[in-house]
């Protein structure tokens, strides 16, 4: 597959077609949405269509601490 552009990936921005971009890739995270709706992916559907890298650790790709999980 060739490049995908961000106007692409935002235009797939709601609950039922969610695609996010991070760390220089692109992924669609419309299943996983749909298999486990509730509280933990409501930040995953509000930032549906965008670029979440700064979720993450540049340096070693691990998420940072969210604050809707217990210490």
């Amino acid at each position: 597959m060739g490049y995908i552009t961000p106007a692409t990936v935002a235009t797939h921005n709601t609950h039922t077609d969610c695609w996010v971009s991070f760390l220089g890739k692109v992924f669609d995270l419309t299943k996983l949405v749909a298999e486990n709706e509730g509280i933990l992916t409501q930040p995953i559907v509000a930032a549906a269509g965008t670029d979440i890298s700064h979720w993450f650790n540049a340096r070693t790709g691990d998420v940072r601490a969210s604050p809707l999980l217990p210490a």
